[in-house]
């Protein structure tokens, strides 16, 4: 079946009539940008602001080299694997400007896990913080398509190069390339139940509906200001500090961060918008330095990236009466998918449908079902994804029909609001890292006198889930916690590491096709 061709019809085609005059591609966006917004902030990182006239001259920079001098191609792949700085957002806005397919990546993984992405993807440019340099160069040789590696690192070690040399050089001329709006412009890495991710397609004219649909704090007052605590790597603060560049929102970076010093950041900048996600609205609350700052300007308080308990938003809608609480519910392949405007009211609720999300409940036969009947959510949107990157097989299967099945169950009330129930998928969600089990198990399995192990997720009220590993040790052998530890840290990013342990000497439970039961044991 065309599932494009019905996306096209369904999606595209009513909101292309809405919107005649919208930008062609993300060059487009970004001229507009800056020549709209010019004299404007649009970046401050560690006391230095950065207007949009002088981003754009980074960006034109950075994207004139990038073409003419180390010839990036349409459709060849930078990796972008910097923490919250302006260096991330100058490669990525230089690589999409010219047609090049953006691949931001966790800074914060290891070796195994790096290794997996990047061969995917084969890149001819990676953009490398100077901590995740030694990650990488085990294995560089092996990416067949990589020419250069940039960092910004002072003293850049042999074998790369340094960041500042390409935003120092002159350039002569626009070196933009304003490709089709269907073009590929973003790969996103997305979790599953495979233990492998999946590389997410973005087009450039997903994005640009992304952009023309943010949410604003501030009703398009350009005196807003934006904060995202969230590493820029994540699909959701990438594409927000994106929305932030389109809209000429004065956008503050931290690269690290504590709590305190978020909280001072707010006050001290009179951030409008904390796009803080649940995980980091309940350490805030839970800080006791809280009450010692003003945190009056904050118009937008917004939940999402995962499962916020009720509690955690009845707190902070306490502690944040005069800000919009608002709820929403997507992931990686098409963001955006609802969203609830009275949080507070109805904490459990992911609210109506976006503006441009159709969404529907289904059987087991992807038959749509009542309201009130519990079934997967099923959505298509102008957000969606083109595709998995190298995998035409899952894409086939998640697109079947013409709508993304995103294998979580919920259902609709009389209303049309979505309410969650569960995840058929495997997946843990802590905080905003999506996290499979099935990689943590295979690690895990190393350990010589593991028999067996689970991997899943248990709530938490800070980051809705934390790991759990539940080990059956081999006939007679004594594993201690920190062994599965230590080898988990070995191999994965600390935030996959289990936070809790559990021992058991019987096998684990399985039904009849011989699947363990993880259900049974959280019980």
């Amino acid at each position: 079946m065309d599932w494009k061709g019905i996306i096209q019809r369904e999606v595209y085609d009513p909101l292309e009539k809405r919107f005649p005059e919208r930008p062609g591609n993300l060059a487009d966006a970004f001229r507009r940008a800056v020549e709209e917004h010019a004299d404007r902030v649009a970046i401050v990182s560690e006391g230095e602001e950065i207007t949009f006239r002088e981003f754009g001259r980074l960006v034109t920079k950075v994207a004139y080299h990038l073409r003419y001098t180390y010839g990036v191609e349409q459709g060849d792949r930078v990796a972008v694997l910097l923490g919250t700085e302006p260096a991330f957002g100058i490669a990525v806005w230089a690589a999409a400007c010219i047609g090049a397919i953006v691949c931001p990546m966790n800074t914060r993984y290891k070796s195994r896990e790096l290794h997996y992405q990047l061969d995917n993807a084969d890149p001819k440019i990676i953009f490398a913080d100077p901590d995740v340099l030694g990650e990488i160069f085990p294995f560089r040789g092996e990416l067949s398509s990589l020419t250069h590696i940039f960092t910004p690192a002072g003293n850049p070690p042999e074998g790369t190069l340094s960041f500042s040399e390409i935003t120092a050089e002159p350039v002569h001329g626009d070196p933009f390339r304003y490709v089709k709006e269907t073009a590929p412009a973003f790969i996103f890495y997305t979790a599953g139940t495979t233990g492998r991710p999946k590389g997410a397609v973005s087009s450039h004219r997903s994005i640009i509906y992304f952009l023309l649909y943010l949410p604003k704090a501030a009703s398009g007052d350009l005196s807003e200001v934006i904060c995202i605590p969230v590493p820029l790597y994540y699909t959701g603060g990438c594409k927000m500090f994106l929305g932030s560049i389109y809209r000429g929102t004065k956008c503050i970076f931290l690269k690290t961060w504590k709590v305190e010093e978020l909280l001072k950041t707010v006050e001290d900048y009179k951030v409008n918008n904390l796009f803080g996600l649940g995980s980091i609205w309940a350490l805030l609350i839970s800080s006791p330095d809280f009450s010692r700052y003003d945190l009056s300007s904050i118009r937008m308080v917004f939940y999402g990236g995962s499962a916020t308990p009720a509690s955690v938003i009845t707190r902070v809608g306490q502690a944040f009466p005069h800000a919009l609480q608002v709820q929403g519910y997507g992931m990686t392949e098409c963001q955006a998918g609802t969203m609830e405007m009275d949080v507070v009211s109805r904490p459990t609720s992911c609210g109506f449908p976006h503006r441009t999300t159709q969404l529907i409940i289904a059987d087991e036969h992807d038959a749509e079902v009542p309201a009130g009947e519990v079934g997967q959510i099923l959505i298509r949107n102008a957000q969606i994804f083109s595709g998995y990157w190298k995998n035409e097989s899952a894409t086939e299967e998640s697109m079947r029909g013409g709508w993304f099945h995103s294998g979580d169950m919920g259902y609709m009330d009389e209303d049309g609001r979505l309410y969650l129930v569960g995840r058929e998928k495997d997946m843990i969600i802590r905080g905003q890292e999506n996290i499979y089990p099935a990689e943590i198990e295979q690690v895990i399995n190393r350990h010589p006198a593991v028999a067996e192990v689970a991997v899943l997720g248990i709530p938490d009220e800070i980051f809705g889930e934390q790991v759990k590993a539940v080990v059956v040790p081999q006939a007679g052998e004594e594993i201690k916690d920190e062994e599965i530890r230590a080898l988990c840290r070995e191999h994965l990013a600390e935030f996959k590491v289990p936070k809790y342990i559990e021992f058991r000497r019987n096998p684990l439970p399985r039904n009849v096709g011989g699947k363990v039961v993880k259900k049974e044991l959280d019980s």
